[in-house]
């Protein structure tokens, strides 16, 4: 395919993305309020319901954490002295903590993610969902947290064998790419489940017919583009991954905490390793992606997103804070390594 039929393609591809919010803005003005009342409702809800979740998950995380800081000074911090019943219950006490932190956030994370499904139906077709996760970084590694029903289990991989991730480390802001096949023949775009030989060789994009298809119908897939995705594993047995997860658009954004005009304490900036003014703490991502091309607009779609990044991040902030940053969790974690328990 030539350079100026693929960028006719992907213009309009581009028309048909933006179509259905052209359309809500030229409603008249009683339609248009009502649609901007449905989104302030459901905003509304959003965060009604996160504001009881975290408080929640804020207050039995300090339980657990009370209950292994207990157990610390009761057994004291000299493993030669400390019986393996005391070093039983301690690894209990952080493994509870833990534990609880892990599943919870899944378990909002998964309603946070139905929630936000629901913003994109004005556009998605029925049977071709929006995906959604949340990836942290632990070492030089992209570990899933939390995921939706559609995604599939995936290895870890290096931040550096996905083209969203280090783009992100280097300019500290989100990535959004709607034509996944075309960069990756650019060899502007890495996925460590893709194969790029595989793109640049043998797959064809779609024409202007087919892609329309694709776009709006619920029967209508690619299966040339699934074939350039690595083989998953079922029952011991290597097979072609869900349709639903060979993504050609797909949307990162960073969930950050900007040290703005120092606005954040020295207590608070110490504690999570902020640096001075304009620096940025990490917590992870929120990683959307769709099976059609031009899917994302970088408007709306990434207002959005950070709403729900935002929100995300005060969970994993208080899942650090109890571990990863907690003086107790990690004396705990010494003294049971120490013992040489499992």
């Amino acid at each position: 395919m030539n350079l100026l039929c693929e960028f006719q393609l992907e213009v309009v591809d581009q028309f048909f993305n933006n179509i259905a919010i052209r359309f809500l803005r030229s409603l008249p003005g009683g339609a248009q309020q009502i649609h901007q009342r449905a989104n302030l409702k459901a905003i509304r809800e959003l965060i009604c319901y996160n504001q009881g979740r975290l408080a929640d998950y804020s207050f039995v995380a300090s339980e657990c954490h009370k209950r292994l800081k207990e157990e610390l000074v009761r057994i004291g911090s000299s493993t030669a002295l400390v019986s393996q019943q005391d070093l039983d219950i301690l690894k209990n006490r952080a493994d509870d903590l833990s534990g609880y932190l892990d599943y919870e956030f899944r378990r909002v994370s998964h309603e946070n993610f139905e929630r936000l499904l629901r913003f994109f139906t004005y556009k998605t077709p029925l049977g071709k969902p929006l995906r959604a996760c949340i990836k942290a970084v632990e070492g030089s590694t992209m570990v899933t947290l939390a995921r939706d029903k559609f995604s599939i289990v995936e290895e870890d991989f290096s931040v550096g064998a996905n083209t969203a991730f280090t783009r992100i480390n280097e300019t500290g802001t989100h990535y959004i790419c709607n034509n996944i096949p075309s960069e990756v023949k650019r060899g502007s775009y890495r996925n460590a489940r893709i194969y790029e030989d595989a793109v640049r060789q043998i797959y064809s994009e779609p024409g202007l017919i087919r892609r329309l298809r694709y776009r709006h119908s619920a029967t209508a897939v690619d299966r040339n583009w699934q074939q350039c995705w690595k083989r998953v594993t079922v029952a011991n047995l290597e097979e072609l991954p869900p349709i639903e997860t060979c993504y050609k658009s797909t949307l990162v954004i960073p969930m950050t905490l900007l040290n703005s005009n120092n606005w954040l304490s020295s207590e608070f900036r110490s504690h999570f390793n902020i640096g001075a003014n304009g620096s940025r703490a990490s917590f992870g991502f929120l990683c959307l992606d769709h099976q059609n091309t031009a899917f994302f607009n970088e408007n709306e779609d990434l207002d959005l997103g950070y709403i729900f990044a935002d929100i995300s991040s005060l969970y994993l902030i208080q899942r650090l804070t109890y571990t990863t940053y907690s003086r107790a969790f990690n004396e705990a974690a010494n003294l049971v390594q120490r013992s040489g328990m499992p």
